[in-house]
């Protein structure tokens, strides 16, 4: 996709050896926001990445998502922080996403949702 291949140029170390799967998505994404934090919509995507650490070994697959509109990240989720609160965030983003697929399922022919068209 071309939101990821820029997003991870930016978090890791060594980006063109990444392993990138799609998970879910990508679909339309809408979270209310927080206490201090505005809405967030517009199109997301959830996936995983395995890249390499300092040493050069893969350190295994990590759960990301990302929400965008009109081509600019909006947010990013489980970048690459190793803490509960950002993996709790990821995992809510990802179900929201494959809620909106299954809500509103891609159309066979274009691959884009049915409301999109």
């Amino acid at each position: 996709m071309e939101v990821i291949g820029p997003l991870l140029r930016n978090y890791l170390k060594d980006p063109h050896s990444a392993q990138v799967q799609i998970v879910a998505g990508p679909a339309f994404f809408f979270h209310k926001g927080g206490l201090f934090g505005a809405p967030i919509y517009g199109w997301g995507i959830c996936f995983e990445v395995n890249a390499k650490n300092g040493f050069g070994a893969y350190t295994g697959f990590r759960r990301m998502a990302v929400a965008w509109r009109h081509g600019t990240v909006q947010r990013v989720y489980g970048d690459m922080r190793d803490n509960v609160f950002d993996q709790a965030l990821t995992s809510a983003a990802c179900q929201t996403i494959r809620d909106s697929m299954t809500a509103n399922p891609p159309n066979s022919a274009t691959g884009l949702p049915r409301s999109s068209l």
